[in-house]
């Protein structure tokens, strides 16, 4: 029992500290020392001992024998008795797991494990990387354990003797950033076994990690690395966000030598990195917060768990974006009523698989991201230990354990989620999930044990200069918003039209990050708008417009903008993947409930490519056409062109009459019945579309001296098409 002085008329019972640190393995001393504090104090030693609880309790499950197989990892467990799975393994929880042996082990608690153990542990583990990578181990039914006798593969069924690699599609896929987290935990732990003289361990982890080749998945024409790779060519994904868990990709294959400097700093500047705002709504701007590096999905681990490894929190993407990304979390709760914070990838309750999960702002434009509402996963919490919210994330966590009680499982810690809104809990424990928590408690408690012996490899420390250098460099990323129209209502203006962003709307058809902004250079006239296309969803588009008032007796139409596109680009996939799949140049008269669109397209990709085609804007298939007879054209990244396009509305059709290019003119004499516009409000409008191709390939156009003419009725007399040349 703690020894608690009993004054007269203040007769105090056992404090919860007291208790919670005796029961963790805590000296009496510290129980008697606990007793007296100041209030400040005793409420900092009972966060701690709340969270020296939490890491026992979440290692009796990573290091129980209900939770391995044949030394190895379930992907999750249940106690419920008709929810059967989980196991297998893939490269991210055998790292992790890894290295929570040895963080455990290193914390010295009475729980912890003793070190013969961990090295028969871990040394087990690493032989059997080994076996799989090599291909010594003979016994492989479904094909080799290894992808190249390099890089692993998605998912090893763990209680098969000895492990292999399952039969199925999915478990054949070699993923990119698992087998980083892979790698990152190898290095720490060579590190580690080196600091200490484990000779034997560290030459085994040495010796993985030789051979793991992650050039592999780096596409050099973007700069970026795959998602993943079949058993066989590479596959189309790209990973594409700054603000995701694969820039632990670049970080890792930068530490191995395998990207050189400048590649590296190339591939950083090729992801997505743009700042959006989470608007509060009613609480006015002042209260809307920023995060620097946007995400997809708002999902929080992507934003925090690189930095377990990573010392970004000393960086300004620490403070502009994890920061900031933690706040949004903490704000978004509570703008929803939630009496808990902390949205991430996780079980979804009940029996219900893995969910992907996260909150505003978030590139997906998606509010239903947050499909469940109020999913909350607790190693959200823990992984915020490590920023400015270390506080907030202990209250949080101990809410979770203390409303909602069958969350938290006396003898294995945290399941994997809570629904606040139905209160219902996963009947699962995630090894992911729970390696996230206790490696972000290990770090807490252990004075950044992790980044310590990480940061001892030499490889770690140039990449870790490097990114820190780029960051400094690159500190205003351009802001992105969802789809959104107009800032400012429609004008009578009709000339230089390019000149404000903010008279500009965009929508995206499919998923994909854009960019709308004004911008000194390049430009003919000293401002040009810049339309741009930032990657994510495959074949995704982006439509910059500007709206102008009605003209209801408006009948003959002559729009001209010069644009130009970067980056570079090949023809039709010839001598390489083409960066632009198409471009479209649109003027549209709304008026009496329809739309008489003139819309030339310019194919880069496809048959008969490249070509000028136009809109058919009548329901039914193959609405682009193609001129006939065809009308080819090379246009050339970095040179500005002229297009001009003339039509007329006459007997209720849409009549093209012709177009120009560069010093190339075109008569078209085509007629098109309107498409029905019921709802829409009667104006003009002119428009520039950017498509993307099979990798979402980033790119701009810039548009300058754009005008639209419209004549008859209020307009001035119609004056003569003259094609404009601008070389």
């Amino acid at each position: 029992m703690c020894a608690i002085k009993l004054v007269k008329g203040n007769r105090r019972a056992i404090p919860l500290v007291c208790m919670i640190l005796l029961l963790v393995g805590f000296p009496l001393s510290s129980c008697q020392a606990a007793s007296t504090v100041a209030p400040a104090t005793e409420r900092a030693l009972a966060d701690n001992a709340f969270l020296e609880m939490l890491a026992r309790d979440t290692w009796l499950y990573l290091g129980s024998d209900w939770a391995t197989d044949n030394h190895l990892p379930w992907s999750w467990r249940s106690r419920a008795p008709l929810l059967t799975g989980g196991d297998y393994a893939n490269p991210a929880e055998i790292g992790l797991f890894m290295l929570s042996y040895i963080s455990a082990y290193e914390l010295q608690r009475a729980w912890s494990p003793p070190w013969p153990v961990v090295e028969v542990e871990i040394g087990a583990i690493l032989d059997q990387l080994r076996a799989w990578q090599t291909g010594s181990q003979s016994y492989q039914p479904h094909g080799p354990n290894a992808y190249q006798n390099s890089v692993f593969l998605q998912d090893y069924w763990i209680n098969w003797n000895p492990p292999v690699v399952g039969a199925n599609p999915r478990d054949q896929e070699v993923p990119s950033v698992d087998n980083a987290w892979l790698a990152a935990s190898l290095i720490t732990i060579r590190e580690y076994a080196e600091a200490k003289g484990r000779t034997a361990l560290a030459q085994k982890a040495d010796a993985i990690l030789g051979d793991m080749n992650f050039m592999l998945w780096y596409h050099p024409e973007t700069h970026r690395f795959r998602w993943k790779l079949p058993d066989g060519p590479q596959g189309p994904w790209l990973a594409d966000d700054y603000s995701s868990e694969n820039r632990i990709i670049n970080f890792v294959a930068r530490a191995l030598g395998q990207l050189s400097a400048a590649e590296y700093h190339a591939s950083l500047k090729a992801l997505v990195q743009v700042h959006a705002v989470y608007e509060r709504g009613a609480f006015g701007p002042t209260d809307d917060i920023t995060v620097a590096r946007d995400n997809w999905d708002g999902s929080y681990f992507t934003y925090s768990a690189p930095a377990l490894f990573m010392r970004e929190m000393q960086t300004i993407y620490g403070t502009d974006t994890i920061n900031k990304a933690t706040e949004a979390q903490i704000a978004y709760a509570s703008d929803k009523g939630y009496p808990v914070w902390g949205i991430s990838d996780a079980f979804n309750v009940g029996d219900s698989f893995y969910v992907e999960r996260g909150v505003s702002p978030r590139r997906s434009c998606d509010p239903q991201d947050d499909k469940e509402d109020g999913l909350i996963t607790p190693h959200a919490s823990a992984l915020a230990l490590g920023t400015v919210y270390t506080q907030a994330a202990m209250v949080n966590l101990q809410k979770l354990r203390d409303l909602y009680p069958d969350l938290y499982d006396a003898e294995y810690g945290f399941k994997d989620s809570v629904n606040v809104n139905s209160q219902r809990v996963s009947a699962r424990f995630s090894a992911l999930g729970q390696e996230w928590l206790f490696l972000s408690l290990i770090n807490h408690l252990n004075n950044g044990f992790i980044n310590q012996y990480f940061y001892r490899d030499v490889g770690v420390q140039q990449t870790d200069t490097e990114m820190a250098e780029y960051l400094a460099e690159d500190t205003s990323p351009p802001q992105f918003s969802c789809n959104s129209g107009p800032a400012r209502p429609p004008t009578a203006i009709t000339h230089d039209l390019d000149a404000g962003a903010a008279d500009w709307g965009v929508f995206s058809e499919g998923a994909t990050a854009w960019i709308k902004e004004n911008v000194a250079a390049p430009s003919i006239d000293g401002k040009a708008l810049r339309c741009a296309l930032m990657g994510t969803m495959p074949y995704s588009n982006v439509h910059c417009y500007r709206n102008m008032l009605p003209d209801s007796l408006a009948n003959s139409f002559t729009m001209t903008m010069t644009f130009m596109f970067t980056p570079t680009t090949t023809w039709n996939n010839q001598g390489g993947p083409s960066t632009v799949q198409a471009l479209e140049f649109t003027m549209s008269q709304w008026h009496n409930a329809y739309r008489y669109e003139f819309a030339v397209q310019w194919e880069n990709v496809g048959s008969g490519a490249p070509q000028w085609r136009y809109w058919n804007s009548q329901p039914g298939p193959g609405r682009w056409v193609s001129l006939d007879p065809a009308i080819t054209q090379q246009l050339e990244a970095g040179q500005w062109y002229t297009l001009t396009l003339q039509g007329e509305i006459s007997n209720g059709m849409a009549q093209f009459q012709q177009f120009s290019v560069g010093n190339q003119l075109h008569p078209l004499g085509l007629t098109m019945a309107p498409a029905s516009a019921p709802g829409e409000l009667d104006r003009l409008a002119v428009a520039v579309q950017l498509d993307g191709n099979s990798t979402q390939t980033p790119y701009s156009v810039y548009l300058d001296k754009v005008d639209l003419d419209a004549y008859g009725g209020s307009r001035k007399d119609q004056k003569a098409f003259i094609p404009l040349v601008f070389r």
